[in-house]
């Protein structure tokens, strides 16, 4: 009886990989690296930079389906289908780990002058601590839930975006916590931009309705003086994000330190676009905020996960960020945000 025919047979089958499935893990894991690196070079075209603020879901999918090309693909394919963009989600996932939580943060330190990962933040002394609150109210959401949270926070500061007329009016009910109000109306009524403060403001308040920004210096108890600011962002390319940027930064560069801006940026903190608005405005993005935006169809439990942190709020260098941290929702889409500062002795 033959038995080399049937040996041979199965070590064929035994060394045979199916070609379908990797090559279809591979195409995917592929086409996510590509994106990746197309959102790395954000800063040379608005439209790269779109691919950014999906840094983390097009890294994790080149991860898995970079591992699946790499265990299915035959030899030759493996290295371009599985390794090299399962190299290049790895390292694009590193680059935001330090943004989203304390992960990472012992090896990717703050590097660029601003205390916004609050490591000096922390040893200011609970007295000398001020909170800002930062708010998307979505022109349509019901009231109620939104001021209860401003109650409940009772923040030094509000920063609040895309308020309607009626929102305008329904905040009149904290004027009692807050005096002191700024409001931008924007001409579409709409995306109005405000500023509640329980400190009196010092001089002109900045307001630029068509750019949905507003910024004013208030004066604190013990004499120092801070600059807020808020600003609600165009969404990104192909949305007017860009042009919007180029027309504030001179703005942005007149403006005082110390100085907080909370807002809506319709962008990652480590976008192209962000870190032109931090170059701007000589500040930083706080860290560890994680996701404050998903659709509303999604449910509770995932928005975490797959949301995005498009609700930031950016510091100066003499601004010691202790605590930065999402609130319960609201009516609206976004998070509320809430941030523990001091202010360093000069």
């Amino acid at each position: 009886m033959n038995t080399i025919a049937p040996v041979q047979a199965a070590q064929g089958r035994k060394r045979s990989r199916p070609v379908l499935p990797g090559l279809g893990f591979g195409a995917i894991a592929c086409l996510s690296a590509l994106l990746l690196v197309a959102g790395f070079l954000g800063h040379y075209a608005a439209a790269l930079d779109s691919f950014s603020h999906f840094r983390v879901h097009l890294g994790l999918a080149a991860i898995v389906a970079g591992l699946a090309a790499t265990a299915l693909c035959r030899r030759r394919a493996r290295l371009v289908l599985g390794i090299v963009p399962l190299l290049v989600g790895i390292y694009a996932v590193f680059t935001v780990l330090p943004f989203l939580t304390d992960l990472g943060e012992t090896i990717a330190h703050q590097g660029d002058g601003a205390n916004a990962s609050g490591d000096r933040g922390a040893a200011a002394s609970a007295e000398e601590a001020l909170t800002l609150l930062q708010m998307n109210l979505l022109y349509k959401a019901e009231t109620a839930p939104a001021l209860r949270t401003i109650r409940q926070a009772s923040a030094d500061f509000v920063t609040l975006q895309e308020a309607s007329p009626r929102w305008i009016e329904a905040l009149g009910a904290t004027g009692d916590l807050y005096p002191h109000r700024a409001t931008c109306a924007n001409a579409q009524l709409s995306s109005s931009v405000l500023i509640l403060s329980k400190h009196p403001f010092d001089g002109a308040v900045i307001c630029r309705e068509r750019l949905r920004f507003v910024a004013g210096t208030v004066v604190l108890e013990n004499g120092h003086r801070v600059t807020i600011g808020s600003a609600h962002l165009f969404w990104p390319w192909p949305h007017g994000q860009r042009w919007q940027l180029h027309a504030l930064s001179p703005e942005l560069e007149a403006l005082p330190s110390p100085l907080l801006v909370g807002g809506d940026f319709n962008a990652v903190p480590w976008s192209a676009s962000v870190r032109k608005f931090a170059a701007a405005s000589a500040t930083s993005p706080v860290r560890h905020i994680g996701a404050t935006f998903a659709p509303a169809f999604l449910p509770a439990a995932w928005k975490a996960w797959v949301g995005l942190p498009i609700d930031n709020v950016l510091v100066s260098e003499e601004i010691l960020v202790q605590s930065a941290e999402t609130l319960a929702p609201t009516a609206a889409d976004h998070l509320p945000v809430q941030v523990r500062f001091a202010i360093a002795d000069d």
